[in-house]
């Protein structure tokens, strides 16, 4: 492990709750798209797949956050910048790069061969979620290059000696 680094106690609470402030910026996206949804003219299927597809991604965006906050409240990860540094080999933060990676696995199959991507273009959601509607091409490219980019930023982190506060 490096030595560590001395955090200002302004900014100390940022990095203690960064998983605190993404699961409340999950929720304002979670509401913004509910509203947004609400206020489209769908069919009362169409909205009910709407809002289960909602659900799903506001409850897959916040595992991440929710693993980070388990680790940091139980002292195994003090701050947010401990999750860059894979190779000291701590469970959480496996945890927190495997909850990442199978999502973006799980995106890739849904968009590549589910037709995730026309489902939520058919309901009108790409507005609802804050997005004009993409190209299919690029969906599929990102959804596709997901898992590839996250293994490789792992990789990268962990050759990295990022300094983490005592």
């Amino acid at each position: 492990m490096t030595s560590p680094v001395r955090v200002p106690p302004p900014i100390r609470p940022v990095f203690e709750y960064f998983w605190v402030v993404a699961l409340a910026v999950t929720a304002i996206n979670y509401i913004k798209a509910r509203r947004a949804l609400d206020a489209a003219s769908l069919s009362p299927d169409g909205a009910a797949d709407g809002h289960r597809y909602l659900r799903t991604f506001v409850v897959m965006s916040a595992i991440p956050w929710v693993v980070m906050g388990l680790g940091q409240q139980r002292g195994d990860t003090p701050t947010v910048l401990h999750y860059l540094r894979p190779q000291d080999g701590n469970p959480f933060v496996f945890a927190w790069l495997a909850a990442i990676f199978l999502q973006a696995c799980v995106h890739a199959w849904w968009v590549l061969f589910a037709d995730g991507a026309a489902k939520i273009e058919a309901l009108g959601l790409w507005p609802a979620i804050g997005f004009g509607t993409p190209p299919t091409w690029v969906i599929k490219l990102m959804a596709g290059a997901g898992p590839f980019i996250i293994l490789l930023w792992a990789g990268l982190a962990s050759m990295m000696n990022i300094q983490v506060p005592s």
